[in-house]
């Protein structure tokens, strides 16, 4: 074995020299590698917060559309259920009123029927008139032929 070389002396293996932190050439690469590591880290942290804050700005835009859709839905939903129950209302209006028009309907047919009734008893009485009219002449003429008659007989006893 070699005798051990001092820490700050850089190490070589296989034609390759390792540096150390602290050595030579490669302090300003690495500063600068570092700062710009670092405004790239606060530039990514700024697009990532800035992400956040449109990401709530959106959360809080969809809750608002949310609860807007649900005060909708619950003014349609009570509109509905007005909706629903005047149309009840109305079913059972239109079941009463067809009732009352079937009734109004019977006694329609019931009065046409009476209405031929009286008809027909009107027509019967004049009838009637007729014939009591009929047998009135019938027995004046019955009266008057039986005086001819008598007087017919009366005129040839006479004679």
């Amino acid at each position: 074995m070699t005798e051990r070389e001092p820490v700050d002396s850089p190490l070589v293996y296989a034609d390759v020299e390792i540096i150390g932190p602290d050595e030579g050439q490669g302090e300003p690469q690495e500063a600068d590698y570092l700062a710009s590591s670092a405004e790239l880290l606060d530039m990514l942290v700024s697009r990532f917060e800035d992400s956040l804050i449109n990401q709530e700005r959106e959360i809080s835009a969809l809750r608002r559309s949310l609860e807007e859709a649900q005060e909708s839905a619950a003014a349609d939903r009570a509109e509905l259920e007005t909706v629903q129950q005047v149309c009840r209302i109305l079913e059972r209006e239109n079941t009463r009123l067809g009732a009352e028009v079937e009734e109004l309907r019977r006694q329609v047919a019931e009065v046409e029927g009476l209405r031929q009734q009286v008809a027909t008893l009107k027509k019967r009485r004049r009838i009637a008139q007729e014939v009591d009219e009929l047998r009135r002449q019938v027995a004046e003429l019955s009266f008057s032929s039986d005086r001819m008659l008598e007087q017919l007989l009366r005129q040839q006893s006479y004679s």
